[in-house]
């Protein structure tokens, strides 16, 4: 079996003593970056519950008025009960125009009211004020379009439907009054998704309406995403509840997000926040004692369990001459060192015991027979001074 070098024995050594500590320190990043991404995580959700909440509370008001008016408003449910051009059916119009109009001034985050009644196939749209004249005429005509035909308005009188215009979504509710008309609202999710937006959800972050499957259906200020995160992939991290967040990879490198999303109990709609995982390093110090004490533990571990049997085991390696590159050198090191034992324990009977004669010590130290002639003349004319000279060169 071939023996190992002092080269390859020190090169195991350094090993031993760097690796465990990268394996640490790797360790310790990995779990600061847990640290923030939960905390970062956590204060997130809590922002997106509020504010999904929020948007739910609205959905559902909106929602209460419309069942409270088409149960208990007589215009209403007599736009379709007369005529045409009846003066009943007129002032039907007229009474059910004023009470939406006058209704939608209390519901700020609501785009419009409308009563249609299927007899006339007539709309009546009462919008906010500030709603833009093109803006509404575009509404109205879409709207119009929809409720003509009655399997689309079977279909819009179950919950909220989701309703596209021109690149832009919004939320429709209708409401049938089981008199041949109905009454609904038009939330635009552009107005909706605004008051969120200024929101402290963390730097570079992102909030938006998404739809279940994946496609972003309005977004607040900051770089587009339409065309950059795949609807598969925000899916998934959508519709994942098991975690408090989820990754979404992002095709560069270094373009991962953190996603905090939360789904609507009012409408098949979803608030997501996205956060750049490349910003949340600069949470980092917010957590800095954490991140101290958590390192600290560790590389306190790490120099106790790792360092003094790496150190030992170097200092054996270079002390032990029995490695020696050289053919032969394990051998001639095992009888250096049994040579060198002889002669220290000898030397400290000397020191202790005080100096015997001299001839004699030199034969016992040459391993002769102090009884043998041949051995006294063999010692007679050594120079005992110039032997122990050489005893120092023996590294005790």
């Amino acid at each position: 079996m071939r023996k190992t070098t002092l080269r390859s024995r020190l090169i195991l050594g350094f090993g031993a003593v760097i690796v465990p500590l990268l394996v640490l320190l790797m360790y310790n990043n990995w779990y600061a970056m847990q640290v923030v991404r939960y905390q970062v995580a956590g204060s997130n959700q809590n922002l997106v519950r509020m504010s999904m909440d929020q948007v739910d509370s609205v959905l559902e008001e909106t929602d209460k008025y419309l069942s409270k008016t088409a149960l208990q408003d007589p215009d209403l449910t007599s736009l379709s009960s007369y005529p045409s051009d009846s003066p009943e059916a007129f002032f039907a119009k007229v009474n059910t125009l004023n009470q939406l109009s006058g209704d939608i001034a209390y519901y700020s985050e609501i785009e419009a009211f409308f009563a249609y009644g299927t007899q006339a196939k007539e709309l009546l749209l009462a919008p906010q004020e500030k709603l833009g004249y093109d803006k509404k005429e575009q509404f109205k005509a879409r709207l119009e379009q929809m409720l003509d035909d009655s399997g689309v308005r079977s279909l819009l009188v179950k919950k909220w439907t989701l309703l596209e215009t021109d690149g832009e979504y919004s939320l429709l509710r209708v409401v049938d009054t089981q008199y041949g008309s109905y009454v609904g609202a038009w939330v635009d999710l552009g107005k909706l998704l605004k008051p969120l937006d200024s929101m402290e959800f963390g730097d570079n972050s992102q909030v938006l309406f998404a739809s279940p499957n994946g496609r972003i259906l309005t977004q607040g200020s900051g770089e587009p995403l339409a065309g950059i995160v795949s609807p598969p992939d925000l899916q998934k991290a959508l519709t994942d509840s098991g975690q408090p967040y989820n990754i979404l990879r992002g095709e560069a490198a270094g373009s991962d997000s953190m996603v905090v999303s939360r789904p609507s109990h009012a409408a098949d709609i979803y608030l997501a926040v996205l956060q750049p995982e490349r910003s949340l390093l600069e949470k980092l110090p917010a957590f800095q004692r954490l991140i101290y004490a958590t390192s600290a533990r560790f590389s306190r571990a790490g120099r106790v369990s790792v360092l003094p049997p790496a150190l030992d085991y170097a200092s054996r390696a270079q002390a032990d001459p029995r490695h020696a590159e050289a053919p032969g050198g394990r051998a001639c090191g095992e009888a250096g060192a049994v040579e060198a034992r002889r002669v220290y324990g000898h030397q400290r009977y000397v020191q202790r015991y005080g100096p015997a004669d001299q001839a004699f010590e030199d034969r016992y130290l040459r391993r002769t027979d102090p009884d043998a002639e041949s051995g006294a003349e063999a010692s007679s004319g050594a120079d005992s001074s110039a032997f122990f000279y050489e005893l120092p060169q023996f590294d005790f």
